[in-house]
């Protein structure tokens, strides 16, 4: 019988940054990270069981990211890449102010802080690429997508409720989307893994938008009764479930 079977409930003991879930391919297992303050756990997710924990960041960790490789954290102005879960391996320096988002991007990893500061890293030469400036009053960052597709082109959503759409090659801005006004803060961006164009918009008053970003229309809209949208997510293997939080 499989009543018996291993299990734990996380999030009693972890904060405000989202857990992040990455597949090891040599495990065959979907690995899950969550922050506690100033370390991180690595859980396993076929039973939850606690597999590592991270070694003390000098401030309490901002923001959390993986890919199938590595951990990424920040903490204050610094990055750092780990591997194993309790490995160091990189570190990044470079920011003035706060770092509240970190975003892989293939061999590159973007991040971005609390003044809207984009910068892009060479992940194993930890050297500075390029650094894009964004006026903060105007379009303060506050989530990053890539649409599946659109190579070289990154997603950036904002707290003034507006969108653009940028190419991190050539550092050129593409487009910039109508939007959905101010006091609609975009808080979660989502690419549809099998309908091109589709990304889904989560904004902070609840609202769900599966928006086309070719021709900067919406698909479908939803409202959620819980607040903000914190969380979204397509299914995989079906285009017709999306996931919220």
């Amino acid at each position: 019988s499989r009543i018996f079977q291993g299990h734990r409930a996380l999030g009693y003991v972890s904060n405000h940054v989202p857990l992040q879930c990455r597949f090891v391919h040599r495990r065959r297992e979907n690995l899950i990270v969550t922050c506690v303050g100033r370390s991180f756990h690595t859980y396993g997710g076929n039973k939850l069981g606690l597999l590592s924990v991270s070694k003390l960041h000098p401030d309490n960790i901002t923001a959390l990211a993986a890919d199938s490789f590595m951990v990424y954290t920040s903490a204050c102005t610094t990055i750092y890449a780990w591997r194993r879960g309790s490995e160091l391996k990189h570190v990044y320096k470079g920011h003035l102010y706060a770092i509240h988002l970190l975003f892989p991007f293939g061999p590159h990893l973007i991040s971005v802080d609390e003044k809207s500061n984009l910068k892009i890293w060479d992940i194993k030469s930890e050297e500075l690429i390029k650094e894009i400036s964004f006026d903060h009053q105007k379009f303060a960052i506050t989530t990053i997508c890539h649409p599946f597709t659109y190579k070289d082109k990154i997603l950036l959503g904002s707290e003034q409720g507006s969108l653009q759409l940028w190419n991190i090659k050539t550092s050129t801005r593409i487009y910039k989307f109508k939007g959905w006004g101010t006091g609609n803060a975009i808080t979660c961006l989502e690419a549809c893994p099998s309908v091109l164009d589709a990304v889904a918009v989560g904004l902070q008053n609840g609202e769900i938008i599966v928006h086309n970003v070719k021709y900067d229309e919406a698909f479908v809209k939803f409202k959620q009764d819980w607040g903000p949208v914190s969380a979204l997510t397509f299914r995989s293997d079906r285009t017709d479930i999306l996931v919220s939080g």
